[in-house]
């Protein structure tokens, strides 16, 4: 058995790190560095660049090479279409689920997520000189059944056995519990990563950690500030030169880059330049480009981001039934929190008092993922871990409404069971399983639907079906039937929309182990 490692699967860049002689340690990539990029580029001549490589040569392939995933996992074409304007070319094979065209080839974000797990567990083994086969993954709070689903496949695919899935938030208590030990502690967590933002309130103490209220979007992220400053300097280039670069791929990742440079400079100054000396458009080769970008500007193009993250701050203080005066420390993880707007935002809720310092923000996520794979391995104290549901789960019901079966908030894991009765030998009902807090069924999102039969050979009065539903601390739904209140079930398979079936996971499985990675 190797060792059991945490990863930080992140949008923009990912980590890992392991427990060893005593404290944390960050395990370097191939480059020296603890952070990845998030980058799968994939070749013309059919190989696979991954992290830095994959992000040095984006430029010259953007339609072969794909940023933020993470993103992408777990959703329909639909729902990921706000985020596959840019660089990302994706599948009209018709599928639901979301695929990227490779050539001859389509590829589903699990796939290309698989590249990046096994390449930082290659990374890591040849670092550790021990293989790397277990790992403990972090996932954002706002995750959903589907998300997480697919999760757990790429790291299958990747050859890992995920012992578990930790919430990004709670990653980073558990991370403060053993990095800072103290007394009891109500902790505000708020971790802005580069595609998500996600806030829980956590009690933590001597050997617990549980989660009272989480709360995050999907939809908000590093990535979403960088894209307004994109957004303008697009404007700003159709002043100057009269061309529309919005559809050009190298210009955006041109733009992209340097932008994403900018917004890290003015974390640090009021004022820096975005300098494009061979700015691209179309075919042809532009002007050299350049703009003034103030920390000001930044902030009043991303006013209503920042919005979003205040009102997620006080509807998870309102479902924790706290105050902000209850709260004892402000914990910030994730690259965005490093943004003084957000730094404000947080003063807003701690009476005008400094977040806690000490580890970096980007590094408390995979800190707090080590540490759980480390009390797996039995070599750090046991702590019980009580996380909760991110979203309410619950089925159709006739008329159109929504059933809860299982409520957002609820501590994991959690089973619930529905009795379906008096069905006759000629009828069936057809289960539609929901996720979403809203009372109409058709609002919510369909996690996956099946029909619950009599069995055949059984004839005679009417019978009653009973159907379990449990959701695991990876906050997994599992469907199990059986004849009768509290008979044992047997597992139902619940076919999801857009997650991959046992054989895709299977037949990827041996593909991305056999593939040819270049250097």
């Amino acid at each position: 058995m190797g060792k059991a490692v945490g990863i930080d699967l992140g949008t923009t860049s990912s980590g890992i790190a392991a427990w060893a002689d005593g404290e944390i340690i960050l395990i370097p990539n191939s480059h020296g560095s603890t952070a990845t990029p998030s980058v799968v580029a994939f070749t013309e001549e059919g190989g696979i660049l991954v992290g830095q490589e994959a992000l040095d040569q984006s430029i010259l392939n953007p339609r072969g090479t794909v940023h933020s995933v993470k993103r992408l996992m777990g959703r329909s074409m639909n729902e990921a279409e706000k985020h596959l304007a840019g660089p990302s070319r994706v599948s009209e094979s018709g599928l639901e689920a979301v695929r990227f065209s490779m050539g001859k080839q389509e590829v589903a974000p699990e796939e290309v997520v698989a590249h990046l797990l096994k390449k930082l567990a290659d990374d890591a083994s040849a670092h550790v000189a021990e293989k790397i086969t277990e790992a403990v993954i972090t996932v954002p709070a706002c995750f959903g059944d589907a998300r997480r689903q697919a999760v757990l496949d790429a790291g299958e695919i990747a050859g890992l056995k995920v012992l578990r899935l930790i919430n990004e938030p709670t990653a980073a208590a558990v991370a403060h519990h053993f990095l800072d030990p103290g007394k009891p502690q109500t902790l505000l967590v708020l971790d802005l990563g580069g595609g998500h933002l996600d806030v829980s309130l956590v009690d933590v103490s001597e050997g617990v950690c549980e989660v009272r209220a989480a709360e995050g979007d999907d939809d908000l992220g590093g990535d979403d500030f960088r894209d307004r400053l994109v957004r303008w300097l697009v404007e700003e280039f159709g002043k100057e030169t009269g061309v529309d670069v919005s559809r050009d791929l190298q210009s955006l990742r041109r733009l992209s880059e340097a932008s994403e440079r900018a917004k890290c400079e003015l974390s640090q100054v009021g004022e820096t330049e975005v300098r494009l000396p061979h700015m691209l458009h179309g075919s042809k080769e532009g002007t050299p480009f350049r703009r003034r970008v103030s920390r000001a500007l930044l902030e009043s193009l991303t006013e209503d981001l920042l919005d979003r993250c205040r009102n997620i701050v006080k509807q998870v203080l309102h479902r924790g039934r706290v105050s902000s005066q209850d709260v004892d420390e402000i914990l910030l993880a994730g690259g965005g929190t490093r943004m003084p707007a957000v730094q404000r935002l947080v003063r807003e809720f701690s009476g005008g008092g400094q977040p806690l310092r000490g580890v970096d923000p980007r590094e408390r996520a995979v800190a707090g993922a080590a540490a759980l794979g480390a009390m797996r391995d039995k070599k750090l104290q046991d702590l019980i871990l009580l996380d909760v549901a991110s979203h309410s789960v619950g089925m159709e019901m006739r008329g159109g409404a929504m059933k809860r079966l299982i409520e957002k908030d609820t501590t994991l894991p959690a089973r619930r069971e529905e009795i379906f009765g008096s069905l006759e030998s000629t009828e069936g009902v057809e289960v539609v399983l929901l996720e979403g807090e809203d009372e109409r069924a058709e609002v919510n999102r369909e996690l996956g639907r099946f029909r619950l039969e009599r069995s055949p050979w059984k004839t005679g009065a009417p019978i009653s079906l009973s159907v379990t539903f449990d959701m695991d601390v990876n906050g997994i739904m599992h469907v199990t039937v059986g004849e009768g209140p509290g008979e044992t079930g047997q597992p139902f398979a619940l076919e999801k929309r857009v997650n991959l079936s046992r054989s895709e996971v299977a037949r990827l499985t041996s593909k991305v182990g056999g593939v040819r990675r270049e250097q």
